[in-house]
């Protein structure tokens, strides 16, 4: 049983970097462009990624608390009540396929 947990740990920050990964991927992406129009590079896009970086994560943590509640819940149920139900951060996997749908 604690194998599963540590899985469902490396699974859930893995799901938690993957935004990060996006919005980089995006600011990245906002520099080149910038470059090859030859405009002047400002501290704006740095402030407007950590905004969208705080935004993202202010929708994330709270999906990720729901998901430690279902998960805890589902581990008691089951194998002290013969329920049988994935152990899997759900609504913070959701939330992370969101957030990489609107960068992409």
């Amino acid at each position: 049983m604690t194998e599963q947990l540590i899985a469902i740990l490396f699974i859930t920050v893995g799901v938690l970097i993957t935004p990060l990964v996006f919005i980089c991927l995006d600011f990245w992406a906002g520099v080149r462009k910038a470059k090859k129009r030859r405009e002047r590079i400002t501290s704006d896009g740095w402030k407007r990624t950590l905004y969208k970086i705080s935004k993202y994560y202010n929708m994330l943590i709270p999906l990720m608390i729901i998901d430690g509640m279902q998960i805890t819940g589902f581990w008691y149920l089951n194998p002290y009540c013969s329920w049988s139900a994935p152990l899997f951060p759900w609504l913070t996997l959701i939330g992370a396929i969101a957030i990489g749908c609107i960068e992409f």
